[in-house]
């Protein structure tokens, strides 16, 4: 942790440092810290400025947007029912043919 701030609307703002250099946290929102700008020197104000500055994650997560809702599936036609095809014939080896001498 480089530095941490308490401020009246109960959201911890703190600097910290990360796997990938330091970022800042302001409650669940995690936003990262200009190239130009010193961690140790930034103010609770200009926190709070990118914090708000920040864009929105979409919040999709690893496996994509999840089930669709029963609203938004399409009614599907009947399926059709498969007809059973005739498995092929199984490879046997050849007799060996043996001469009399």
């Amino acid at each position: 942790m480089i530095k941490s701030f308490a401020s009246e609307g109960n959201t911890e703002i703190e600097i910290l440092n990360g796997r990938f250099g330091p970022y800042i946290k302001a409650g669940k929102k995690n936003v990262k810290i200009p190239k130009g700008k010193e961690p140790s020197e930034l103010t609770l104000e200009e926190c709070v400025t990118l914090a708000a500055n920040a864009p929105e994650k979409k919040g999709w997560g690893r496996f994509g947007r999840g089930k669709k809702k029963e609203a938004e599936v399409p009614v599907k036609a009947a399926k059709k029912v498969a007809t059973k095809k005739a498995a092929p014939k199984r490879w046997q080896p050849r007799k060996l043919l043996l001469r009399n001498p």
